[in-house]
This record gives structure tokens, sequence and C-alpha cells, in this order.
């Protein structure tokens, strides 16, 4: 039954784009990009539940019983100050009421604030799967990622923290049906909660009902945009065959080559405008999208439907490296990121998305030894 329920969230969550597509007045998507799409979607699935087949119990292990290391609570401690700083920068802004593009303009992000808002976000992941932290550390913890949820304005945040709960709950803890389900109400109250104020504090929403069918909504055409910009993504690779090895690693390639020379085609890199640049989704331009372009369409353009057997292989690979260092809250973060976010997005697109990914596996390194310090009460 455990594991009924999880092939039938991921197949719901799989399906909001044809919804998406048939609710909104989009541009046709072509039946090679929606097939290429479900195929990509139930290769990962099966490759994804191979890997956790086995030794889930270590994993599950490791949130019980792993306590923080004196390094680790330090490190937290210093990202938490960056964060408060820069939430004390933005105070100004705050009062005038600024939108969220404004202030994403007047403040810029530095690499110590994206790394630190990463690692943030990865001790309150932890602080949620953990069984051993105290809830004066949580608390504490909980109130550093509400001021890096004001600093970015950003509800995406909130997304991630939700789906890592939920799918560690189901498919590496694999709860009961009971708890699920409590579970689920619990992540739609909270989502919509806070998503609902932070929208509203951005100015697009003047109260929480209105705010709350705002996300709804917004949920549901970003989870379709990436079925129509995958047109961008795949054209991309197959007319620049220097792209072809950034479905694998993306930025962190494209960052080593411009050193090198100069990239035709250029993604993240060389004041490229490909990942930023809105793009018309519908028809009279009433949708616009940018920046999500799905991992698979990358594969995709590089070698067609035989390109997603590659990107099930390379998941594969990846996941059970992974797990064989025991980076275990990176290995959940990547199995959330394989199952839900990679249709949407590519893991290693941006700078953005390796500040985040770097963020797990600072923690996982830092905290991974044996020597533990338990939180004071």
């Amino acid at each position: 039954m455990k594991k009924v329920n999880a092939a039938i969230f991921y197949s719901i969550v799989c399906l909001l784009p044809v919804v998406g597509l048939a609710l909104h007045d989009f541009y046709i998507v072509t039946f090679e990009f929606l097939a290429a799409y479900l195929i990509d979607c139930i290769l990962t699935y099966i490759v994804v539940m191979l890997i956790l087949t086995r030794k889930k119990d270590e994993i599950t292990e490791y949130f019980r019983k792993t306590e923080l290391k004196p390094l680790t609570i330090f490190i937290i401690a210093i990202a938490s100050c960056v964060v408060i700083f820069a939430f004390q920068q933005r105070v100004p802004g705050y009062l005038n009421n600024i939108t969220r593009e404004l202030l994403l303009k007047e403040y810029e992000i530095s690499r110590a604030l994206n790394l630190s808002l990463g690692l943030v976000l990865v001790a309150f992941i932890y602080s949620i799967l953990s069984s051993v932290l105290k809830t004066r550390f949580k608390l504490v913890v909980l109130v550093v990622f509400t001021i890096s949820l004001l600093v970015t304005m950003s509800r995406s945040e909130i997304l991630k923290v939700l789906f890592v709960y939920v799918t560690y709950l189901i498919y590496i803890h694999q709860v009961s049906n009971k708890v699920l389900f409590k579970v689920m109400i619990y992540c739609i109250i909270t989502g919509i909660t806070f998503g609902g104020l932070l929208t509203i504090f951005q100015g697009r929403s003047e109260n929480i009902q209105e705010a709350a069918w705002y996300i709804i909504d917004t949920f549901l055409r970003y989870r379709t945009f990436p079925l129509l910009l995958s047109e961008y993504s795949v054209e991309l690779v197959r007319k620049n065959p220097e792209h072809i090895l950034f479905p694998f690693f993306g930025f962190i390639i494209e960052r080593f080559l411009s050193i090198i020379s100069e990239i035709p085609g250029a993604v993240s890199v060389q004041g490229s405008t490909f990942v930023s640049e809105f793009r018309s989704l519908g028809r009279g331009g009433i949708y616009t999208g940018n920046v999500l372009y799905p991992w698979w369409s990358w594969f995709f353009g590089l070698a067609g439907y035989a390109g997603l057997f590659l990107k099930a292989i390379y998941i594969y690979v990846v996941l059970e490296f992974v797990r064989r260092m025991k980076l275990y809250m990176t290995f959940v973060f990547l199995v959330t990121h394989f199952l839900f976010w990679s249709p949407t997005i590519h893991p290693f697109l941006n700078n953005d998305a390796m500040y985040s990914l770097l963020a797990f596996v600072i923690f996982d390194i830092i905290n991974k030894r044996r020597l533990s310090f338990k939180v004071a009460s």
C-alpha cells in the first residue's frame, strides 16, 4: 500500500502540466515533447525506486541518531548572521512596500549571501527531519529561515522544504496512511498560509483568500511552463555541439570551458540572457516564462529519446555515488530534485542552483564524522 501511495502521489504531480495545458490558453505542445516528458517521468521513477529499495534504513537511522557537530553549528550560526544582516539592509525597502523585482535590483545577492541562504535552508530541513535536535534549536532555525524568506521574497523555498519533507516520509521513511494524510493536510495548510502571507508581502494580493488562489494557479502554471520552454533548450543543444556535456554538468562545465574560450550559445555564463529572457508561452502574450528549462529537454536535445535513457542511467550513478559516500542530506535533496523538480528545471542550471547543492554537500561533509554535539534544551 505504501508503494501505491508513492506511485499515486508521483503520478498526480507528473500530470499537473497536462491539467495546466487544459485550463490555460497556452501554445500547443507537440506530441513529441509531451511523450518525451512522460517517458522521462516513468524512467526517473523506476531508477529512483531501484535505488531506494536498498538500504533505506541507514538513511532513516541517520536522522534518528545523528547529532550536530560543533563545527556544523558554528557554520550555521555564521550563515544565520549573514542572512540577518542582509535582512537589516533591506528593512527600508520593506517599509516602502518595495516589490520583489525592485528588491532584487536594489539589493544584490552576493555569493556569501547565496551560500548562507542555502545553508539556512539545509539547517531548517534537517531540523524537520531530525529526531534528536531540541525544540529550542528548531525554533531558532525556523525564525532564521523565515527571515531568509523575507530576504529573497521567494515562495520557491517553501515549496522546496515541503517537497523534501513529503519525499522523505513517502519514499524513504514510508509512514502509514494515517500519518501521511495528516502530513499532507499540514503541508497544504502551511504552504498556502506562508506562501499567501509572502504573496501579500510582495504586493501581488490584498488578502489571504486571494493569495491562496493566486498560489494554486501560479503553482499549476509553473509546472506547465517547462513543457513549453523545453522547445528552446532542445533547439539550443541541437544547434550547438559544444553543449554535449551541459545536460550532465550544467553550469559547472560551462564555467570551466568559459575560462578556456568563448562558448557559442552560452547558457549561464559570459553575460548570456538565455536563462533570464522571458519568452511568450501563450496566445496574445498573456503568459511569459523563463528559467524553467526542464532537465530532460537537455538530454532530449542531445540524443532524442535515447537521451532520456542516458539521463536515467546518469541519475542512478549520481544517487548511488552520493549514497555510498553517506551524504544523506544531499541524497534526500537529490531524490526530491530528480523526482519533482527536474521536470521543471536543470538541477545544475546556473550559479544559484549550484550554491543550493553546494550548501547540502558542505553540511554533509562537516557533519559526517561520528563526533557529535547535543544541543542543550
